[in-house]
This record gives C-alpha cells, sequence and structure tokens, in this order.
C-alpha cells in the first residue's frame, strides 16, 4: 500500500475486494467518481465543510444521538460525497495513523451506548 497524501493514506487489508475503494486504486468510492486522492480531499473538504454549517446553523438532523440520529448526521454531512454516507461499516477501514472503529464493534446502540 502506498503512502501518499490525501485519501491515498487509507488503507484497506484487501483494496481489490473492498467495497469501499475503487479496484487497483486506494480511493474511496465517490460519488463524483474522483479517483485522484488529493482532488477527493479537497471536494470532501469543501462539501463537509458546507454541510456541517448548515447542520449547525440550521440544525437539519434532530434527534437523540443514538445509532440512528448519529446515522443520519454523518449520511447529511457526507451525502455529496460518499454513496456509503449514513450507513454502517462493513469493513476496516483507516487514515493514515487514525484507525477508526472496528466494523465489526459497530453494531446496533453498543456503538454508542455512552451517548443515551
Amino acid at each position: 500500500m502506498k503512502s501518499g497524501s490525501g485519501f491515498s493514506k487509507y488503507d484497506s487489508k484487501e483494496i481489490n475486494r473492498s467495497v469501499y475503494y475503487y479496484k487497483d486504486v486506494d480511493v474511496l468510492i465517490n460519488k463524483e467518481n474522483i479517483k485522484d486522492a488529493n482532488a477527493l480531499a479537497e471536494y470532501e473538504a469543501d462539501m463537509t465543510m458546507l454541510r456541517q454549517y448548515q447542520l449547525e446553523k440550521e440544525q437539519m438532523v434532530k434527534g437523540r444521538f443514538g445509532i440512528t440520529h448519529l446515522k443520519r448526521i454523518h449520511g447529511y454531512i457526507f451525502q455529496d460525497i460518499y454513496p456509503f454516507a449514513g450507513k454502517l461499516r462493513t469493513e476496516n477501514i483507516e487514515k493514515g495513523s487514525t484507525h477508526f472503529c472496528k466494523s465489526q464493534f459497530i453494531v446496533g446502540e453498543t456503538y454508542v451506548g455512552g451517548f443515551q
């Protein structure tokens, strides 16, 4: 796995079999079909900044911070970018030295039990 910048830092053990990455490219599948890691990082930064601003100012997603609410927040923020926005992951992914919660631990309310 190459250690370039931007989204090329996302790693999956089996990129070619991943449901989240383009085949033979370590870039997450996205709605704009951007396959350049730096271009995707820029696009994500722009779009998520806009959606986060809207979320804060207009409170577009209401809820009680259970798993359903957190999925709706994720879906709102990343809706323009990723087809999997707002859905529970089925694979482990990481970005550089940041390891996201392992997919096997993102099950129902157990992941957000402390928020309820």
